[in-house]
């Protein structure tokens, strides 16, 4: 039983499934919306803990945007930490065995970061109302359905891990927007400047570098499962790429490198 539960294990039933839609219904089996209402439910205490603790004494809209920052920052420090660490555990499963490698503790982190996205979209349904918070719906809903494509087949367990990469750059910007909230005039503050480099780094390595991989990988190796896989993924891909560009975009007018008028 231990060997199955922490070894390298692809079971039987799981075998060319990637050659078969997901099914829809499984969704309501036990084994996939279990954890992610436990996580889902973990997260809410979290969020509430931090409402009551921290940046209380700042004003409603920097107070709400800072503890949504905080709980953000602990998913981001551990999806993007944890697969960091599985890559540099498992190389080969992540660049040779994306597809099929399973492994149920291992998709726990999965569950977790898609009851992440769950809590962070109802949070942003109570709290915001801008035009911020609709680009992050659009977000968290493109994650959660891919991630759900995944799960439902049993397959693409590393190729997730990849994606999750992305929350290592994540982790700078959310401290580097802590940081903007939080201090008068940030653009002196060496702590700043720093984190803000790595955010830059870690953008074009961990952000931009993974998805443009992930957006070969399904290019690399179309015809070995079923089209769908490749579809779904790559309109995904595109759209994180293109959201990225944004994101860049924003940062830059923000350090001003950029001029806001520039496109």
């Amino acid at each position: 039983m231990m060997r199955e539960i922490l070894g390298d294990i692809i079971r039987p039933t799981h075998y060319g499934l990637e050659w078969e839609l997901p099914r829809i219904s499984d969704v309501l089996e036990t084994n996939f919306f279990l954890p992610i209402l436990i996580y889902f439910i973990i997260l809410q205490i979290l969020g509430y803990l931090v409402k009551q603790l921290l940046w209380i004494s700042y004003l409603q809209l920097t107070r709400h945007r800072l503890q949504n920052l905080t709980v953000s920052l602990v998913h981001s420090c551990i999806a993007g930490c944890s697969s960091l660490i599985f890559f540099i555990t498992r190389p080969i499963v992540m660049l040779e065995d994306a597809i099929h490698w399973y492994n149920p503790v291992a998709a726990q982190l999965i569950y977790f970061s898609m009851a992440y996205f769950l809590y962070d979209t109802t949070d942003v349904i109570r709290n915001d109302s801008s035009w911020h918070a609709f680009v992050i719906l659009a977000h968290h809903t493109v994650v959660y359905s891919i991630f759900s494509i995944g799960m439902l087949s049993h397959k693409f367990l590393p190729y997730t891990y990849w994606a999750l990469m992305v929350e290592i750059n994540t982790s700078f910007l959310h401290v580097r927007s802590i940081m903007r909230l939080t201090n008068r005039d940030p653009c002196k503050n060496l702590c700043y400047k720093t984190i803000s480099l790595l955010a830059f780094l870690t953008f074009f390595v961990f952000r931009l570098g993974t998805l443009l991989w992930m957006m070969l990988f399904m290019v690399m190796n179309y015809g070995t499962f079923h089209p769908f896989y490749t579809y779904s993924s790559l309109t995904a891909e595109v759209f994180f790429f293109i959201f990225s560009i944004f994101l860049l975009r924003h940062l830059l007018i923000e350090e001003g490198i950029l001029e806001k008028a520039v496109l």
